[in-house]
């Protein structure tokens, strides 16, 4: 599902991931935020996409939810999976040689937030536009 919504746009999938879909994910959302007018934050977007997906994909049975959602010069990031386990880093990720994918998605987010649900759990994460940047008017997609 795809579309404006409360002077904003959102994107929301459910995911059963694989590599190829993965893959198509991060197309499609690149495409998808240039086409809502969100180029400008289009990279960060994408890549702290694909680190929370690849955790979904590593670390449980590859089934979740993704909602991307735009409001003024903000895009949220919301991936809901059956894990209730809260992501964490790894202490040293040169010796494990893996465990850079949280320290990528907060060194490109304004704010991260972990939610524990019956079901498992939301990771959130939300990126500005620069402060130059003048975000779309309307709400057509």
């Amino acid at each position: 599902m795809l579309g404006p919504t409360h002077g904003g746009h959102e994107m929301r999938r459910s995911l059963a991931l694989t590599p190829e879909q993965l893959r198509d994910v991060r197309r499609d959302l690149a495409e998808t935020l240039f086409d809502w007018g969100y180029g400008v934050v289009s990279d960060d977007v994408v890549l702290v996409v694909s680190e929370l997906l690849a955790n979904v994909y590593d670390y449980t049975n590859g089934h979740c939810d993704l909602l991307v959602r735009t409001q003024e010069h903000q895009v949220h990031i919301t991936v809901t999976d059956s894990e209730m386990r809260v992501p964490s880093r790894i202490k040293d990720p040169f010796e494990a040689g893996r465990g850079w994918g949280l320290a990528i998605i907060d060194a490109l987010t304004d704010q991260r937030v972990t939610i524990i649900t019956r079901r498992g759990k939301n990771v959130c994460c939300t990126i500005e536009a620069p402060k130059e940047y003048a975000p779309p008017t309307g709400t057509t997609a």
